[in-house]
């Protein structure tokens, strides 16, 4: 409840970064991502380097042998149904990213990532100011949509615990974000949050998880900055 007292920055998002607002005015080209990638189901295909992806990734096409539990996606998720079919090498992000092969070694924290960040399930509630951005970042508001098994993600991507192991870039995180391995603790009020803020009801449907992280905790505006390989994430 105190949240946006101790996170004053937070508060005033939305108008500090008033480039958000008019994101979708200022990156026009995304304002028909949505329609171009309602579901990243067409990812491969508006990603050319990504239509000989299991042929590149070899390791990909044994995936549903080595990720038994993926073959069940679509029955625990029936409106997924044809997600696993048209996605199945996006099934594994950390795995459709080659670089971010090693990134749970390097995290072995981030393994147990949805435990220390309890308050991230509902994170999307608890950023009132991201009431919008599903409006503003067409693009980004569908990301949970675009990869569904991120919205239960610890529960259905259990091989994802192992995320953390390939972004490398990402082994000083947790000392550069301190304060987040904590956050559950330091801000309890988190998992109450959505409660307090009814108006947020309907955020965690547009935004299931966590859609755009470094946006959504201003502190990480310069995130891409400071990781230099994932600027190029667009690229790639």
């Amino acid at each position: 409840s105190d949240y946006s007292k101790s996170q004053p920055h937070q508060s005033d998002y939305s108008k500090s970064h008033s480039h958000q607002s008019d994101y979708s005015k200022s990156h026009s080209h995304q304002s028909d991502y949505s329609k171009s990638q309602p579901r990243h189901s067409d990812y491969s295909k508006s990603q050319p380097h990504q239509s000989d992806y299991s042929k590149s990734q070899l390791h990909q096409s044994d995936y549903s042998k080595s990720h038994p539990h993926q073959s069940d996606y679509s029955k625990s998720h029936p409106d997924q149904s044809d997600y696993s079919k048209s996605q199945p090498h996006h099934s594994d992000y950390s795995k459709s990213q080659p670089h971010q092969s090693d990134y749970s070694k390097s995290q072995p924290q981030q393994s147990d990532y949805s435990k220390s960040q309890p308050h991230q399930s509902d994170y999307s509630k608890s950023q009132p100011h991201q009431s919008d951005y599903s409006k503003s970042q067409p693009r980004h508001s569908d990301y949970s949509k675009s990869q569904p098994h991120q919205s239960d993600y610890s529960k259905s991507q259990p091989h994802q615990s192992d995320y953390s192991k390939p972004q490398l870039h990402q082994s000083d995180y947790s000392k550069s974000q301190l304060h987040q391995s904590d956050y559950s603790k330091s801000h309890p009020h988190q998992s109450d949050y959505s409660k307090s803020h009814p108006d947020q009801s309907d955020y965690s449907k547009s935004q299931p998880h966590h859609s755009d992280y470094s946006k959504s905790q201003p502190h990480q505006s310069d995130y891409s900055k400071s990781q230099p390989h994932q600027s190029d994430y667009s690229k790639h």
